[in-house]
């Protein structure tokens, strides 16, 4: 899916192993950085479903279709931006 929104896949490289190692350990492009029409809230919809520690994605699908629902119906989103703290920390 993030393929799809900006235009190339969150990770990407000719080696196979290295390819899996950056999907293991590497925090993806924000889309936007790739495809800055993409609205702000969406992006952090689609970031949260990437990350690496799986307490910090959505627990099932019913949670990511909520905050989708919600960023359609123009309502406060779940998935909030790392703070300083987080960013720090990563």
């Amino acid at each position: 899916a993030a393929a799809v929104l900006a235009g190339r896949p969150p990770h990407d490289h000719p080696d196979t192993r290295e390819l899996l190692r950056l999907v293991r350990e590497a925090t993806p492009d924000p889309p936007r950085k790739h495809a800055p029409s993409l609205p702000e809230e969406f992006e952090r919809v689609c970031l949260r479903c990437l990350e690496k520690d799986p307490a910090r994605r959505y627990a099932d699908c019913a949670g990511l279709a909520a905050d989708l629902r919600r960023w359609l119906d123009g309502e406060p989103i779940a998935a909030r931006p790392l703070g300083l703290s987080g960013r720090l920390v990563r």
